[in-house]
């Protein structure tokens, strides 16, 4: 393995496949199916129970008050932390806030699935580079999704939005990424289907850049930028001879 040349991946709809069409109605299904009847549980009334959502889009709405949100990221099980002792007394344990979060992360997400040829194509990178996640997601359902699909085992480091507080659109996500790697940019490579938050974004911060394009995001988000790579998704095996030419 070449310990001083790192690929950063992006995962969603580069190299899971995950249904995201649900929104704010997947994430409403998810207070009402798994959150609110943990807090019944829990013995809290129904009318207090329902309240849960409210209080936790008061909480994020709190984060962002005087944060920008497009740079910012706030943390899912810390906010919902928050809103447990603050309105229920209740301070549970980490390991069942992460079944918690991931039982609400299933309801709300629907399928999830790698793409064709995703996990032959890390199985040959991890043989030869340092592999990283970067990721705009929240991490505590990242991970189980990583480990239930068999792939987090590929990935040295994972540099998470909600981990770190800072989603792709700012430097300093891309500064972490780099901090973590402790590696010049020229020995770096991002990995990602979304034009400005992965390939911008990177560029901007000196790292070379592959654009995996993907039917379903590659029009929504525009950028005067121009990739080093582009490769479409189901070509994605053939990733390894790309960065190939572009890390040696």
């Amino acid at each position: 393995m070449i310990q001083n040349k790192v690929v950063f991946f992006d995962l969603y709809q580069t190299l899971l496949d995950v249904d995201v069409g649900k929104g704010k109605e997947g994430a409403k299904a998810g207070f009402e199916k798994i959150i609110a009847p943990y807090l019944r549980q829990k013995e809290t009334e129904e009318s207090e129970a329902t309240m849960v959502s409210e209080r936790y889009s008061d909480e994020v709405r709190a984060f962002y008050q005087d944060r920008n949100k497009e740079l910012f990221q706030h943390s899912f099980p810390v906010a919902l932390s928050a809103v447990f002792n603050k309105y229920y007394r209740l301070n549970i344990s980490a390991a069942e806030m992460v079944d918690l979060v991931y039982e609400f992360r299933k309801v709300s997400r629907g399928h999830l699935m790698l793409y064709s040829g995703v996990r032959e194509m890390l199985d040959v990178l991890s043989a030869k580079y340092v592999l990283m996640v970067a990721s705009h997601t929240q991490g505590m359902y990242t991970e189980r999704e990583l480990e239930e699909l068999d792939i987090l085992k590929y990935f040295k480091q994972r540099i998470y939005s909600s981990d770190i507080g800072f989603k792709k659109k700012s430097n300093s996500f891309y500064q972490k990424c780099l901090e973590v790697a402790d590696l010049d940019p020229k020995d770096c490579v991002m990995v990602g289907d979304n034009l400005y938050d992965d390939m911008f974004m990177a560029q901007q911060n000196g790292i070379h850049t592959v654009w995996i394009m993907n039917p379903l995001t590659k029009d929504q988000n525009e950028a005067e930028v121009q990739p080093e790579a582009r490769l479409p998704i189901e070509s994605i095996k053939d990733l390894p001879s790309v960065l190939e030419k572009i890390l040696g």
